[in-house]
């Protein structure tokens, strides 16, 4: 088993290819790049981007932008997000390119695609990673 070299995890060893080197590229790359950042992601940001999610659905329902039954059910689908991921099941399949959206995918299958696809309105992607990062570092710094 190899070590991780951004997570310090061990994770499996390299898979090595030599009938074709745009596979193995593929492959190795999932592997040994993509495997590591959704890790670091689930184990680092995972918390922070929950509470990114529940503020922003908070913030749709009290502006009238979601009905109350659509806040219900994105919250309520948060928090299983977070018991699947403190239950171990959350892994790495080479399904997404990212955490991000293997979340988006976990969210769609959890509710109707409609709600799911509400939560997404009026943000981006780039406010969401800088808050992620600004909720993880913030109490590092502080104390």
């Amino acid at each position: 088993m190899a070590r991780g070299a951004a997570s310090g995890r061990t994770r499996s060893a390299p898979i090595k290819n030599k009938k074709c080197k745009k596979s193995f590229r593929a492959r190795n790359y999932k592997k040994n790049v993509l495997e590591d950042c959704f890790i670091d992601a689930k184990d680092y940001s995972l918390d922070a981007y929950v509470e990114v999610d529940s503020a922003h659905a908070v913030m749709l329902g009290e502006q009238g932008i979601i009905t109350p039954e659509a806040q219900r059910l994105i919250l309520t689908s948060l928090r299983a997000w977070i018991s699947k991921r403190s239950a171990g099941r959350c892994t790495y399949d080479g399904t997404f390119r990212s955490f991000l959206l293997s979340s988006w995918e976990y969210d769609r299958n959890l509710r109707d695609e409609d709600t799911a696809g509400k939560l997404h309105t009026a943000r981006s992607r780039n406010d969401i990673d800088v808050t992620i990062y600004r909720i993880y570092l913030r109490p590092k710094l502080l104390f």
